[in-house]
């Protein structure tokens, strides 16, 4: 199980397993892979509260992460 993402800049993947911790704000998603790096994800990037709730649960059921 991974992430991938592509950008301006770069493009990639992580394992799953590599993201420590999901944090979120009013418009963000935070995935951290370190204690100082995250992939951001905003919220506005889900087509429905929905879809962006199901994206939630389904990596939490892959990730090793508790909150």
């Amino acid at each position: 199980n991974t992430i991938r993402w592509i950008n301006n800049n770069s493009n990639g993947e992580r394992k799953i397993e590599s993201i420590k911790k999901i944090k979120d704000d009013k418009h963000y998603y935070y995935l951290y892979n370190t204690s100082l790096t995250a992939f951001v994800i905003p919220k506005t990037a889900f087509k429905s509260s929905d879809e962006l709730s199901n994206f939630i649960k389904l990596f939490r059921q892959h990730s090793t992460i508790n909150n």
